[in-house]
């Protein structure tokens, strides 16, 4: 059960009877206004549509890591969370949202990108709806590009070992012997 409470009223705004079982793990969207994604001990993961303070479910996913006990969302990125489960083989799984037409249907005119004023990166963040109506596309933005300088290295090359961590170990072997 998830309940939505403020902290100044005796009862709770709303109850939610979100899974099966018992809701193990929370998280609102980073950026996206109204977006609430739900894990359970059900396995499975929900995203929940908060708006005009009414939960609606919009999509669910079984997330294959057993029990889910915690989902944290991405702080970069509006739709992708990451949940932690039970299954000791496979007990993380990050999830982007997107995956489901749905939920960028729902949410998509919620989200607003902008370019600090810095320009040295890229930022997502709510702007205020009167703002918002007056954006025409919020995925088409400038940025100014990063200078390289001759001191860093390249990210196309790299200092790391190449192969899989049980290639290198088997290599090694090899040459002890």
């Amino acid at each position: 059960m998830v309940h939505y409470v403020d902290i100044r009223a005796t009862k709770p705004i709303w109850n939610l009877n979100a899974h099966a079982s018992a809701v193990g793990g929370l998280a609102l969207s980073s950026y996206c206004k109204d977006m609430l994604v739900t894990g359970s001990q059900d396995e499975t993961a929900k995203v929940w549509d908060l708006k005009d303070s009414t939960p609606s479910l919009v999509t669910e996913k079984q997330m294959h890591i057993g029990h889910i006990y915690a989902i944290s969302a991405c702080p970069d990125s509006p739709y992708v969370f990451a949940a932690g489960g039970a299954k000791p083989d496979n007990h993380l799984y990050v999830w982007d949202a997107r995956e489901i037409p749905g939920v960028m249907t729902r949410f998509n005119d919620r989200l607003h990108v902008v370019v600090p004023e810095n320009g040295n990166s890229t930022a997502v963040k709510m702007e205020d709806d009167a703002e918002a109506s007056s954006s025409t596309n919020l995925f088409q933005f400038k940025q100014k590009k990063k200078v390289q300088s001759k001191s860093e290295p390249s990210p196309s090359t790299s200092t790391a070992p190449q192969g899989s961590v049980k290639d290198r170990t088997k290599k090694k072997k090899k040459k002890k012997q």
